[in-house]
């Protein structure tokens, strides 16, 4: 996965839901690593939801601005919002307006209580069969 000035390159299979409406992108994470990891938290993570504005489609791209604000399910079931400090800190030092502080709560505050309640696509079934769909295609 690349963004400006970041490339994360995951030692698991992984896939991203970028929805048509809301202000969010889910990533879900294959059980199985695929490469040996050393000193870190691979493998730990079953769903990692970034809070953003609302994803926007042309052609193949889609582009969303993170705004700090994550929801983590790791595979013991614990779930919980990471980075609170961080968009506390970045919505006073970027002046987000109003509006937008509103929306990413309100996101966040929707995504942790489907995540927690495991409601689709964070049931544990959608994830896994779209990695394991993916997995059984040819690489081009």
């Amino acid at each position: 996965m690349r963004r400006p000035g970041v490339e994360i390159a995951s030692p698991q299979h992984f896939v991203s839901l970028f929805p048509r409406t809301g202000g969010f992108v889910a990533t879900f994470y294959d059980e199985e690593l695929q490469a040996p990891v050393t000193g870190g938290g691979w493998g730990m993570v079953e769903v990692y939801v970034d809070i953003t504005t609302p994803p926007v489609w042309q052609g193949s791209t889609v582009s969303a601005v993170d705004l700090d604000l994550d929801v983590v399910r790791s595979r013991v079931g614990r779930t919980w919002v990471d980075d609170e400090d961080e968009f506390a800190e970045h919505r006073v030092r970027y002046a987000y307006p109003a509006d937008l502080v509103r929306a990413a709560s309100a996101s966040c505050d929707a995504v942790l209580a489907d995540v927690a309640a495991r409601h689709g696509p964070y049931d544990g079934v959608c994830g896994p069969s779209w990695i394991t769909r993916l997995c059984a295609q040819p690489v081009a």
